[in-house]
């Protein structure tokens, strides 16, 4: 699979994002809530889907969430290739920031490499 991250992968539709948080399993790994839900594959629309949220209340300043938000999506971009197979389901995955200050990049690829892991061997099933 390619490293690209094109506009198909981002979730982007009120009826998906509210499907997403109605029927959507969750779950914690510092410094994401994570929201996930596993369906059958459909034509045209990739294995995995995201969504970035980060909100004002725990970083104030713009330049800040963009920041954190810019990480989320190349974190994703390069861990995404490892994770997804032929046999899997469609997989749409909401990335909640919850620290309270802005963690390294380190910290969060780790995490968003936990978080997929976790999630593609789940849809695998």
């Amino acid at each position: 699979m390619d490293c690209r991250f094109p506009k198909i992968e981002r979730i982007r539709l009120k009826r998906d994002i509210d499907a997403l948080f109605a029927r959507g399993g969750s779950f914690f790994s510092f410094p994401f809530k994570c929201v996930y839900l596993v369906n059958e594959p459909a034509d045209g629309v990739p294995p995995l889907r995201m969504l970035v949220s980060v909100s004002k209340r725990y970083s104030k300043r713009a330049v800040h969430r963009n920041l954190i938000k810019r990480r989320t999506r190349e974190a994703f971009r390069l861990c995404k290739g490892r994770f997804v197979t032929d046999a899997m389901r469609h997989v749409d995955i909401a990335f909640i920031y919850v620290s309270k200050k802005e963690e390294s990049y380190d910290t969060i690829f780790r995490s968003v490499e936990r978080i997929l892991a976790q999630i593609c061997a789940e849809a695998q099933r």
